[in-house]
């Protein structure tokens, strides 16, 4: 079973990956996925709206969001928006994995979870890294949160501000 499967039995129809600098290799890891509606934004306000627009025709259920980009910290600002909006929001940050910058590993924060994947955000492997262990947090651990955001469009875990702080404490 592919990582498009998996994340479609998990009730993946629409993912919206968010990144300044690595659109492109995220693009080309995730051409060939076509069960899966993936929009592309290059900056925190812009997705943002585009949340806000797409909460009304088929909101995103996974929103997979760099945490610096026009301000350091624009990835808690779509996270909060994107969960605002029932949608599920993980932090896909190569900051600080190496202590200074990007590195050659890639970091994915959310709701109880923290883990770092191998490779730079910049190789389209390791976009296939990150989408197969954001599709194993999903069926495991993250179960939970992305479940009771699907059927009860509530978040059932920390209040936002906590949630804001929670972020921030695994970054800094």
């Amino acid at each position: 079973m592919t990582i498009e499967d998996k994340l479609c039995n998990i009730g993946i129809k629409k993912i919206l990956i968010v990144d300044d600098n690595y659109t492109q290799a995220a693009k080309e890891y995730f051409k060939n996925y076509s069960k899966i509606n993936i929009d592309y934004a290059t900056s925190g306000s812009d997705s943002i709206a585009m949340i806000q627009r797409a909460y009304t025709i088929q909101k995103y259920d996974l929103i997979l969001s760099d945490m610096e980009m026009e301000k350091r910290d624009s990835g808690i600002e779509v996270s909060l928006e994107a969960f605002k909006h029932h949608g599920f929001c993980l932090i896909v940050t190569g900051r600080e994995v190496t202590g200074h910058g990007h590195g050659p590993a890639t970091r994915i924060i959310g709701p109880g979870y923290d883990k770092t994947v191998s490779g730079a955000k910049a190789l389209s492997d390791t976009w296939s890294n990150i989408a197969g262990e954001v599709t194993t947090y999903l069926s495991t651990d993250g179960k939970l949160f992305f479940d009771s955001i699907q059927r009860y469009h509530k978040y059932v875990g920390k209040p936002s501000d906590e949630l804001k702080d929670l972020i921030k404490g695994c970054i800094e």
